[in-house]
């Protein structure tokens, strides 16, 4: 570290993101105490429920992957559970246009507020530290209003899901604004000597897919709506049969999100001295990997989905699909949870820390 300015941020994304993967996986060890047996149980019972929130914590250290999840699981929710727009009862709309305009502001607020708050520093302290305060508060504007303005985006299918009553998009959209523009608000008050190359390629890439994917769908559905003057159009509708298509779908873009750049299917082992081992083709591949892990985390959420619409049957068909989705995403989770952990060989991976040019 140099300078207080070399911060995690300055580790490679990938390297970073594996960081909080592998520390997020020992609160295992730390919350399940060899107390005594009941305990150990409860404590199992409980993280593996909370497993499908646990698996996206360490995104919160790679807030572009956050975003591209965040969008994932948007088009997922909102293909399973959108229903019309209705926009007749004005009250209502009007209670959506508020929840949605104080959202914004609460973004807004926090982010001017702490560029505010900087500014008065810079002005208020002497040369040189007048000039390096006001050129680090310029370099903070751009990545701070940039992640502010997708926070502000997700006000868009948070105002569409207050219209339609969709209370699950509720949840999920109220959490992206929240987290995405506490997030900009740390931007803000971020030092940083200058962009690291490659870095801006990379967030505009996967910011793009979470505008896509997580606002095109409610935004065709409510212009539809108000052009056809139809509030349900059955050509955005997902045959009930075809459920399971979506699901697992959206659960291995998730999948492959969380673990593409970490868990690589070549192994590279590390270097000995100067010179790096050769290895028999057979060990130069790692079976727990982003693909493996996809296909089994995938699998094995259809195989409890199957499992529950069997245990199911003659039910009321609402809370047969809820219980469905819900094992779905729980042995989902915990697969991809757990499977990482199998991995006994630790590929070498690049530590360095990549610094900002400095002019």
């Amino acid at each position: 570290m140099r300078a207080g300015t070399d911060t995690l941020v300055n580790l490679e994304p990938s390297y970073r993101f594996a960081i909080a993967s592998r520390t997020a996986r020992l609160l295992d060890r730390v919350v399940v105490q060899p107390v005594n047996p009941l305990t150990r149980v409860f404590a199992h019972a409980i993280l593996a429920v909370l497993r499908p929130v646990l698996v996206v914590v360490p995104t919160l250290f790679d807030p572009p992957r956050l975003a591209l999840v965040s969008g994932f699981v948007a088009a997922v929710a909102w293909l399973l559970t959108w229903d019309e727009v209705p926009i007749e009862s004005w009250w209502w709309f009007a209670v959506a246009v508020a929840s949605a305009a104080v959202a914004i502001a609460a973004v807004v607020i926090g982010v001017a507020s702490r560029l505010h708050h900087w500014a008065a520093v810079a002005k208020a302290s002497e040369e040189p530290w007048r000039s390096r305060a006001t050129g680090a508060l310029g370099r903070a504007r751009g990545p701070a209003w940039f992640m502010g303005g997708v926070a502000v985006a997700s006000a868009v299918p948070f105002f569409i899901a207050i219209v339609s009553g969709n209370f699950l998009l509720m949840v999920l959209c109220l959490g992206v604004i929240v987290v995405l523009g506490a997030i900009a608000a740390r931007l803000a008050t971020t030092a940083a000597r200058a962009p690291i190359p490659g870095r801006p390629r990379r967030t505009v890439a996967m910011i793009a897919v979470f505008a896509v994917s997580g606002g095109l769908l409610p935004a065709t559905q409510l212009a539809w709506s108000w052009i056809s003057e139809d509030p349900l159009p059955n050509v955005l509708a997902v045959p009930e049969e075809a459920n399971w298509i979506v699901l697992a779908g959206g659960a291995s873009a998730v999948a492959i999100a969380l673990t593409f750049d970490w868990l690589g299917i070549r192994y590279r082992a590390p270097l000995v001295g100067r010179t790096r081992p050769k290895l028999a083709w057979y060990r130069r591949i790692t079976l727990v990997n982003w693909l493996t892990v996809t296909f089994a985390s995938t699998g094995a959420g259809l195989a409890a989905l199957w499992l529950a619409a069997a245990l199911t049957t003659g039910i009321q068909p609402l809370l047969a699909d809820t219980i469905g989705a819900t094992v779905f995403v729980l042995a989902w989770a915990n697969t991809l949870w757990w499977m990482p952990e199998a991995l006994r060989r630790l590929p070498a991976m690049d530590d360095r820390v990549d610094r900002a040019p400095l002019g």
